[in-house]
């Protein structure tokens, strides 16, 4: 998906997240001590935070996306905290998700055709 797409970082909107977070919720980090409206908007927070965050080549080297993620996931701030846990636990989610149905066509096609 495009919104996962660290290269495309300026293009992102919360817009999109937005979308994912109604389409799959269970892609949201959310702990079982708080709501999903308190999760929702750590989600954003980060996401805010992302936007202006300055990504290091290294991450922007790596040649897979779910490696660029693992990767922001792993940026602490300045007392050690993850600084992207929540988003990289949900781009990582979306990245999981089929974005076509060929895997099904293609059974489909191979499975003889009745002749009547």
């Amino acid at each position: 998906s495009e919104v996962a797409d660290i290269s495309k970082q300026e293009m992102a909107t919360w817009e999109s997240i937005s979308f994912f977070v109604k389409k799959f919720p269970i892609l949201v980090n959310q702990r079982e001590d708080e709501s999903m409206h308190v999760a929702i908007d750590k989600l954003q927070e980060e996401f805010n935070e992302y936007q202006a965050f300055s990504i290091p080549e290294n991450i922007l080297k790596a040649e897979r996306e779910d490696r660029r993620w693992f990767l922001m996931s792993e940026i602490k701030n300045s007392i050690c905290q993850p600084v992207f846990q929540n988003l990289s636990h949900f781009m990582l989610g979306i990245l999981t998700i089929q974005h076509t149905n060929a895997g099904c066509e293609r059974i489909f096609s191979q499975v003889p055709k009745k002749q009547d």
